[in-house]
């Protein structure tokens, strides 16, 4: 793993996960990521995502003008 291309997930959870929890593990290419957390922030540390794995499904945005007409 190149720690220099990982990204951290943080969040705020008002309650802990549950133990075991099937909505915690997320299985990934035959390998599951734990997403258990305590309430109170909490982060994740990630791998790259793989844009083979998992491709931009939406369009790129365009930019604002930078004057809008009347």
């Amino acid at each position: 793993m190149d720690t220099a291309k990982t990204f951290e997930l943080c969040a705020t959870f008002g309650l802990p996960s549950t133990p075991q929890s099937e909505a915690t593990r997320v299985k990934i290419n035959a390998m599951y990521e734990n997403w258990q957390h305590g309430a109170g922030r909490t982060c994740f540390t990630r791998d790259p995502i793989d844009p083979a794995l998992y491709p931009a499904t939406y369009p790129t945005p365009k930019p604002a003008p930078s004057v809008i007409p009347l």
